[in-house]
């Protein structure tokens, strides 16, 4: 972690490193830091579609649904996908309250449904 940061001081642009310092940080458990990374990655063009995926597979992993569906859409533009795009059906399955064992997002091989998202109202 620390060349990496040591390369984004050096190139601020280093979208890459941006990306990996946002796995780094995510793995750590330090998803508001994660986030900064993912966000700057964001920002540069090249970048983008990685960064909003790993942004978008973090927020999932959080339960945060509505805030991933958006990044993870964005992803699915600039880099389609089968994988992805039924990656992006089953998080709007699960964000709708209709996730079961076989189409968890997060691959869980549990016998019940692991994410289930109580109703609004």
């Amino acid at each position: 972690a620390r060349v990496l940061q040591e390369l984004i001081s050096i190139d601020p642009l280093a979208g890459e490193a941006l990306i990996l310092l946002g796995q780094e940080r995510r793995r750590a458990g330090d998803f508001e830091k994660a986030e900064f990374y993912f966000e700057r990655a964001e920002a540069i063009e090249k970048f983008e579609g990685e960064a909003k995926l790993r942004h978008g597979q973090m927020l999932v992993a959080l339960g945060r649904y509505p805030e991933a569906l958006p990044m993870l859409r964005r992803a699915l533009e600039l880099k389609p996908s089968e994988n992805l795009q039924r990656y992006v059906a089953q998080v709007e399955r699960v964000s709708k309250g209709r996730c079961d064992a076989r189409t968890c997002p997060a691959g869980r091989a549990a016998r019940r449904p692991c994410h289930r998202i109580p109703r609004e109202g």
